[in-house]
């Protein structure tokens, strides 16, 4: 194999800074090779957060093969067991980099939104490779990457992720308008989490993954005072401003970040009338439809409310004049704009749209509706119907099957976090962990498209079904993710209360007479039995033309539910803790 050089990396070629030796990765890539089919003319690369100079004691390793020609591969890894590590091998010819490439490009050119995922996959596959380490055929690993130059993928993250900090800190003062403070205050953190990658984006510190933003932000150096300021704002510890102060401050660092059209001025914020909404009177019910699908039934205050809008004055006014309470008017709006019955705007009535991700109202049943294998059927019952569409069941199947994914990753992530005193990671972690939990929830009482992650936990609280100390405990863990500046010294803690919370989700989960979600990342068993929830679930939703949870669910279809990429021998000869995670 070639030696690496000195030109490429975090630090340059083969950095000794790197978790893994040398002689390390090139003993589980020539075991990965004995499993997975590659040809002798393809280039590899070792890619993702170890060879970005991150990376910890769980941190999977990233390989890419790429293969001269034009021969089509599908984009889903092959997962390894190896050595107690866990390793993925992704294929891709040189035809389809340059078509990803393209795409790319064409998508920048048209500006493409933060809702966009096929751009952002596209984007994290061509930062991957611009800063990977070459293992095998260097000529045709750098003829690749001249494909796409770094300047260029230096300016679509900057951008991108100045567009989702832009988002984000918009929806936060618009929450704060509306008196919103507890859901007003999870997006200004996040805005200031992609500030954050902005600003360090620009310095070259490119790498995708939220997790190692602040790793990234020190290691590009920020003015003094900055990196102070950035985290007063977002580690945990009792909070000295009021949430309008803090929305503030967060907006202000957003500036110095270089993060534009964004202020705290309330009076920013307007609405804007959907054209796919219309109200009809029924009796004495209003009622709100949308898209000629959706039916809403509204109470004597959300009529009052609806009935009062005006999409010419800036919502301070427009609360000002409200027929009910402040902070009962703010809630309802809200609300309607959660449920895609409104827009809010920036800047004036006909303004940038504040892009919010529609979610379905909560639905009012008092068990769980779905688990991973599908419908709950109560004890006895032979048949059953759903109370959804068939489009929504299988969309919230597969978004409750990811949502559980994301919870194994965030678990994995933490676990190793806390075993190198990782702590920004560590934290960052948690809270991925405690707000997917979050989301199978939801998903699994029926709501899709669920809220937004960053509201997950607050949302929960408004089921019927869950038992009330299960919900107590997620509100307390987000209360502590936040405000509890003692959090590395008890890291272990947390983590071992968040492990019996997804237990005590995933039994309560259980009594609709589901399995419990596998440890998808623990063992080659645990992938294998991902695979197989994942295949049927993806199978149906495709059937259906249902919203995937990733564009990288199609392949699971194309494959049949197994790993691409397996050589035959060394899949029936697999055993064992390093064995290869196959599909059925």
């Amino acid at each position: 194999m070639d030696e690496p050089t000195d030109e490429h990396g975090p630090a340059g070629g083969w950095d000794r800074s790197l978790l893994l030796g040398e002689d390390r990765v090139r003993r589980l890539l020539e075991s990965a090779l004995e499993r997975v089919t590659v040809p002798d003319s393809a280039a590899i690369v070792l890619e993702g957060s170890i060879a970005e100079g991150f990376g910890n004691a769980t941190s999977d390793v990233d390989f890419l093969v790429i293969v001269p020609g034009s021969r089509e591969y599908l984009t889903m890894p092959t997962v390894l067991f190896v050595d107690d590590r866990r390793v993925e091998v992704r294929i891709r010819s040189a035809a389809q980099i340059e078509a990803q490439n393209e795409r790319l490009r064409a998508m920048t050119r048209r500006g493409a939104r933060p809702s966009a995922t096929e751009f952002e996959d596209l984007l994290n596959r061509a930062q991957r490779l611009s800063r990977a380490v070459p293992l095998r055929n260097r000529p045709l690993v750098e003829s690749t990457r001249a494909l796409m130059p770094y300047d260029e993928i230096i300016a679509m993250v900057r951008g991108w992720y100045g567009q989702f900090a832009r988002r984000a800190a918009r929806r936060a003062v618009a929450l704060a308008a509306l008196g919103r403070d507890e859901l007003a205050m999870p997006w200004a953190r996040t805005s200031l989490t992609y500030g954050a990658k902005h600003w360090a984006a620009g310095r070259g510190e490119t790498y995708l993954g939220i997790k190692w933003t602040t790793a990234q932000f020190q290691r590009a150096d920020p003015p003094p005072g900055m990196l102070e300021r950035h985290t007063a704002l977002t580690t945990p510890g009792p909070l000295a401003l009021s949430p309008a102060d803090y929305v503030k401050a967060a907006v202000d660092l957003l500036g110095d970040l270089g993060v534009t059209d964004v202020s705290a001025d309330p009076g920013q914020i307007y609405l804007r009338r959907r054209r796919d909404v219309t109200t009809w009177q029924i009796g004495s019910r209003l009622h709100v439809i949308r898209r000629r699908r959706q039916v809403y039934a509204f109470g004597d205050e959300a009529e009052r409310m609806w009935r009062s809008l005006s999409f010419h004055h800036p919502v301070p006014r427009l609360l000002a004049d409200a027929p009910l309470p402040r902070e009962r008017a703010g809630g309802l709006l809200a609300e309607f704009h959660r449920l895609g019955l409104i827009q809010v705007c920036w800047g004036g009535p006909d303004g940038s749209i504040i892009p919010a991700p529609v979610s379905a109202p909560l639905p009012v049943v008092r068990s769980p509706l779905l688990g991973i294998d599908g419908l709950a059927l109560p004890p006895g019952t032979q048949i059953g119907l759903a109370p959804l569409t068939a489009e929504r069941f299988a969309a919230a199947g597969m978004a409750q099957a990811w949502a559980n994914v994301e919870v194994e990753n965030a678990r994995e992530d933490l676990l190793g976090a806390i075993k190198n005193a990782q702590w920004p990671v560590a934290l960052s972690s948690a809270h991925r962990m405690l707000r997917y939990t979050a989301a199978v929830l939801l998903n699994a009482y029926g709501t899709f498209p669920h809220p937004a992650v960053e509201e997950a936990v607050y949302h929960v609280r408004e089921l019927a079904g869950p038992p009330a100390e299960l919900v107590a405990g997620m509100e307390r863990l987000e209360r502590l993710f936040i405000g509890d500046p003692s959090w590395p010294e008890h890291a272990e803690t947390r983590q071992d209360e968040l492990a019996d919370l997804v237990d005590r989700v995933r039994a309560h989960l259980n009594t609709a007479h589901s399995r419990s979600f596998p440890l998808s990342f623990d063992s080659a068993d645990g992938w294998h039995d991902t695979l197989e929830i994942g295949y049927d679930w993806v199978r149906l939703g495709a059937h259906l033309d249902a919203t995937l949870p990733i564009e990288e669910a199609r392949d699971l279809i194309a494959s049949g539910g197994q790993q691409p990429h397996v050589a035959a021998e060394a899949e029936s000869a697999a055993a064992g803790d390093d064995r290869v995670a196959s599909g059925r």
